[in-house]
């Protein structure tokens, strides 16, 4: 898959969900992301070390996602 997204000429992150159970129904929901693959063109487009980000939430590369209803 990494050479694959290697050799792809745009910016591609690849995702996992993380899931908590809702305080209310108990159950799964999807409350952030994780990085599990970046390609050269995505560390560039994001100005971040790519190696850095995988395995790191969305919220915590960008902590603003918290308020600004992009988990929501």
């Amino acid at each position: 898959v990494q050479a694959i997204l290697d050799n792809t000429q745009t910016g591609i992150a690849v995702m996992e969900s993380v899931r908590e159970p809702d305080p209310v129904t108990g159950k799964e929901r999807v409350v952030d992301f994780r990085f599990t693959h970046l390609n050269y063109d995505a560390g560039r487009i994001t100005r971040r070390d790519r190696h850095q980000l995988i395995g790191q939430r969305y919220s915590e590369a960008w902590p603003e996602a918290r308020t600004n209803g992009v988990l929501d």
